[in-house]
């Protein structure tokens, strides 16, 4: 999509963004003067606790000022009959094929926040997007950021851009999809307005929540969340998600006061 991205506030042009950070040896620095990172700003959100079998959903890490907010899917965390999801865990590049599954630790949600316009109907999955700010935590009891580093969010814009997907999806078996994290690159396109769709990628359930990256980094591991996984269209092996707009952007300003 054309427009521009920035480090601070969304500036000109159709397509902003907040900037990504990465780490350095000593301190958390812009992501270009910084060593790469692994793949640590994606992993797994789990629902009641840390257990290998529990609910999960995707989720990645945003660079924000409290450097503990992740992004994922609203139906991941609110449903009407259940209402809100209960002692949420985050695990950084959850990898059930390691010796340590959580290399740099969990850290436990403190709130989640989605659209009033979600909880009032979960039909229209135009607004199915949640912030979790999390506790700090993880091996070291630090904000999460701080750790893993954090993307950048992106909104506005085309509905066409090269997304790199990431998620653990439950149909894939080399290795087993619930249990370590999986990525796809592929076009995104307006499926109808508020949305967009990939074809390809074929994530099926497990791989909500989890971020579709623009002008990702593979040497950082760092880009522009610019989506999340929603749904999976079995026949054709499609995937969709919402189209990020300023109200994503306002919502996830809110998160400073949680």
């Amino acid at each position: 999509g054309d427009g521009s991205l920035s480090d601070g506030l969304a500036q000109s042009g159709h397509l902003h963004g907040l900037g990504h950070r990465s780490l350095s040896s000593s301190a958390v620095s812009q992501s270009w003067l910084c060593r790469a990172l692994p793949a640590r700003t994606k992993g797994k959100l789990f629902f009641n606790g840390y257990y290998v079998d529990n609910t999960y959903c995707g989720a990645s890490v945003l660079n924000t000022s409290s450097k503990s907010v992740v992004v994922t899917a609203a139906h991941c965390v609110y449903k009407s009959r259940n209402g809100w999801a209960k002692n949420a865990v985050f695990v950084p590049d959850y990898d059930r094929t390691q010796p340590d599954p959580d290399p740099v630790g969990v850290w436990t949600a403190r709130s989640i926040r989605t659209f009033d316009s979600w909880r009032a109907d979960q039909i229209d999955y135009s607004n199915d997007v949640a912030f979790v700010t999390l506790n700090e935590g993880g091996d070291e009891n630090k904000p999460l950021v701080d750790t893993v580093g954090g993307h950048g969010l992106a909104w506005g814009g085309s509905y066409i851009f090269r997304a790199t997907i990431f998620g653990y999806p439950t149909n894939k078996t080399n290795p087993d999809g619930r249990g370590t994290i999986y990525s796809c690159v592929s076009t995104a396109t307006k499926e109808k307005e508020g949305k967009v769709q990939t074809e390809g990628c074929d994530f099926s359930f497990g791989a909500s929540g989890g971020p579709w990256l623009y002008r990702y980094n593979e040497s950082t591991g760092l880009g522009y969340v610019r989506s999340v996984t929603l749904q999976w269209w079995l026949r054709d092996g499609a995937n969709f998600g919402p189209y990020f707009t300023e109200r994503v952007k306002a919502m996830l300003d809110a998160t400073a006061g949680d």
